[in-house]
């Protein structure tokens, strides 16, 4: 089974897995980082991948070890995203919309996507933090349109 970056490189996927950070933040900052799935890849750790598979195959679906091949939740990582999160309303809604998160988006406020996202998440800091990543990017976009006029 072949295992790579998209120029077919094992090597090549490990590094780029090394250039990422520990803390790997997806678009609605869940953190990435804290999923089995991304930290076996990071360590090459193949095994792991495997029980992840079977953890997450059932009857309608059977998971390989390369289908658990993640390199978390971001623009620039198109070819190595979990299958569960590829299809992520949260994270190709601020793909279509190009924005780095979803507290640097205009609809932020009113977005039903990312309020289910956020109703899910147990640590209401992680709410009150888009909160204040919200308000800080208007203010800054406010901010440069008023300098340009």
């Amino acid at each position: 089974m072949a295992i790579g970056h998209q120029d077919g490189s094992l090597l090549a996927t490990r590094r780029e897995a090394a250039r990422r950070k520990k803390t790997m933040m997806g678009f609605c900052r869940l953190n990435c980082a804290a999923c089995s799935n991304y930290k076996a890849t990071l360590a090459h750790d193949l095994d792991e991948l495997a029980r992840e598979a079977k953890k997450w195959s059932d009857e309608k679906r059977e998971y390989s070890v390369s289908d658990m091949i993640c390199l978390g939740c971001s623009r620039e990582n198109v070819s190595f995203v979990f299958p569960y999160c590829r299809g992520c309303a949260v994270r190709l809604c601020a793909i279509g919309r190009k924005v780095m998160n979803c507290a640097e988006c205009d609809e932020f406020d009113a977005c039903e996507k990312i309020g289910k996202r956020l109703a899910t998440f147990s640590n209401s800091k992680i709410r009150e933090m888009m909160t204040l990543m919200h308000g800080k990017a208007m203010a800054s976009r406010a901010e440069a349109a008023a300098t340009r006029a």
